[in-house]
């Protein structure tokens, strides 16, 4: 099972019936919620966003919430995958690895997802972009040409011919890495 971290995001307003996230970034049911899991990972119990969802999108991905005013839900991971391993995971809950769109949101996912009091490896995370079917022309992982490339300084550099996928950081704009190193990652569903 994939180990769940805190989304820093209330999901509704307490006694709405709904899940919740608590100061300390653990998932529970709001005081009049019905008794359901703790991960958020089951069908059994409420779903996060109540039945309008958005874009459908709670009724597939159980245990995603809100990052800041993000019109998506998220899901950070933090088991490290390889990049392939990130894809079909996102995959299974019916979501995608996340692809940033603009700036907000690249900066509001790397940097919410993973608060600054985690290890340092936490801060590079996979992103849902990569050349591995054509060197050079970059794609989104819903096969979408990539328009919103924030490239950091010298990137990207294909270095030693081996780094075909994306990785972010809060800090930097975007890196190619290889797609068998292991990272981070977050899910996105919905827009």
């Amino acid at each position: 099972m994939r180990a769940l971290l805190p989304v820093l995001a209330i999901l509704c307003a307490p006694g709405c019936g709904q899940w919740l996230f608590d100061s300390q970034g653990d998932l529970g049911a709001s005081p009049d919620a019905a008794a359901g899991p703790s991960d958020g990972r089951s069908d059994a119990g409420p779903s996060v966003m109540g039945d309008a969802g958005v874009d459908g999108a709670a009724s597939r991905c159980v245990g995603y919430a809100p990052l800041g005013a993000l019109p998506g839900l998220y899901l950070p991971v933090a088991t490290a995958a390889t990049w392939a391993e990130a894809v079909a995971a996102c995959a299974a809950d019916g979501a995608h690895l996340f692809i940033p769109d603009d700036d907000p949101e690249l900066v509001t996912v790397t940097q919410l997802a993973f608060p600054t009091t985690l290890w340092q490896a936490l801060d590079w995370q996979w992103v849902g972009i990569s050349d591995q079917a054509i060197e050079g022309v970059w794609r989104r992982v819903d096969g979408e040409p990539a328009t919103f490339l924030p490239w950091d300084v010298g990137q990207p550099d294909d270095f030693a011919m081996a780094e075909d996928c994306v990785q972010a950081a809060p800090t930097a704009g975007l890196n190619d890495l290889g797609c068998d190193q292991a990272l981070a990652y977050v899910c996105e569903c919905g827009p």
